[in-house]
């Protein structure tokens, strides 16, 4: 007897849980269909704090922080070359991963190097 209320239980909480995201929708659903307007104005809204947050630097942009620099590294035969993703500017070459990020270092400065680790080969040789 207790696992069946326990199974009815949790039958009416899932149920109870699934009718008010249901119902939320619809509301949300009625509320764009008779205030348009009302919606796209919360939207500009949030969109203008979200450009207000990015000008003070207080969030990310692209998901890296403002002093950090996206490169590519590729291996063509037993060379590896870096890359900036936003320009394609070449950074330097050598024989290993490390000395890649060393020589791009270099170059860039102060800023921070993000790169994503991929074990794909180049095709050209």
């Amino acid at each position: 007897m207790d696992a069946i209320t326990i199974i009815i239980g949790i039958g009416c909480f899932i149920a109870g849980v699934l009718y008010g995201e249901m119902r939320q929708n619809l509301k949300f659903a009625q509320k764009i269909m008779t205030d348009p307007e009302g919606m796209i104005e919360t939207i500009n809204k949030v969109q203008s704090e979200i450009k207000r947050l990015q000008a003070e630097e207080r969030i990310e942009v692209q998901g890296l922080p403002k002093d950090s620099v996206e490169v590519r590294i590729e291996q063509v035969g037993e060379q590896y070359y870096v890359y900036r993703v936003d320009n394609e500017q070449f950074l330097g070459q050598g024989p290993s991963r490390d000395q890649v990020l060393v020589e791009a270092s270099k170059r860039l400065g102060n800023k921070n190097l993000w790169a994503k680790d991929s074990a794909q080969v180049s095709q050209t040789t």
